[in-house]
Parts: C-alpha cells; sequence; structure tokens
C-alpha cells in the first residue's frame, strides 16, 4: 500500500474513530481508551446521523468524507459546516458565472469569426477589383501611348504640309 493510500485511510480511520468517540460520550458509554478524544474543538462539525438522529462530531477536515455511523452501520457523508457550505455555494455560483462568461466569450468568437470571413471576402473582392483595375490602367496607359505617337505623327505632318 503506498504512503498516500495508507494516509489516506488512516484520515478515514481517525474520522470514524472520532464520530465513535463524541457519540459514545454523548451516550455516556465512553470506556477508558476512548476518552482520550472526547472534547469537540471550534473547528469540529456537529452533525445528526440522517438515518438514525444520533448526534456525532468530527473534526473539520473530514467535511465532505464518507464515514460509518457508529450506531446504526449506514455509510453517511460529513456535511459541509455553514461557513463552508456558503463558500462552496459562493463557489458554485462563482462557478456558474464563469461558465456563462465562457460561453458569452465563445458566441462572441463565433460572431468574430464569421465578421471575419465575410472581411476575408471582402478583401478578396476589393484586391480582384485592383487587380481588374491595374490591368485596365495599364492597357489605357499603352493605348494613350499609342494616341500620343499618332497625334505627335499627325502634328508633324501638318507641320510639313504648312512648310510647303
Amino acid at each position: 500500500m503506498s504512503d498516500e493510500n495508507k494516509d489516506a485511510r488512516d484520515e478515514v480511520v481517525e474520522a470514524a474513530a472520532t464520530a465513535v468517540v463524541i457519540e459514545a460520550e454523548a451516550e455516556g458509554e465512553a470506556g477508558d481508551e476512548l476518552k482520550l478524544n472526547t472534547s469537540i474543538q471550534p473547528n469540529d462539525i456537529v452533525f445528526d446521523c440522517p438515518h438514525c438522529g444520533k448526534s456525532l462530531a468530527i473534526d473539520g477536515d473530514g467535511a465532505g468524507m464518507a464515514i460509518t455511523c457508529p450506531d446504526c452501520q449506514n455509510v453517511i457523508q460529513v456535511p459541509y459546516p455553514d461557513a463552508l457550505a456558503a463558500e462552496t455555494a459562493a463557489d458554485a455560483t462563482q462557478m456558474q458565472l464563469l461558465h456563462e462568461q465562457i460561453s458569452a466569450a465563445q458566441n462572441r468568437v463565433a460572431e468574430l469569426s464569421a465578421e471575419l470571413n465575410v472581411a476575408s471576402l471582402k478583401i478578396e473582392h476589393l484586391e480582384k477589383t485592383q487587380s481588374d483595375l491595374k490591368s485596365h490602367l495599364e492597357q489605357m496607359s499603352t493605348e494613350w501611348g499609342v494616341i500620343q505617337n499618332a497625334l505627335d505623327r499627325v502634328m508633324s505632318l501638318m507641320q510639313e504640309i504648312r512648310l510647303r
């Protein structure tokens, strides 16, 4: 058995023993060996077994653990103390809020992705239009050069005609 598993088993045994000690003391049946740890500490969790109603107490670190009731032998879960329950509820509320924020962020990412796709298509269209216009401009520039050469030739011929 690993040290970690042994430590966990020892904690469960100790928690159950503490519950037995407190329960036995409450009924006045505690033997000499059980009186070693009979005082309730400020961080102990005091609760009733949901099956038989016996009052039990366990160290605060035992919150949420499953123990066997020393009276009815049913396995019960040690409740969380009110402060811890409030903190757990606050954590659950915070987790819910975080899940909602994550969901909203994921929706926003989807919206932005769609907008990006539309923008990419527009850019592609504009780049194609720019390329087409550049080709037309080059063609017009070439044709303008031909026209300019033709006008220069006409002007040259007209001057020759006048000089004659």
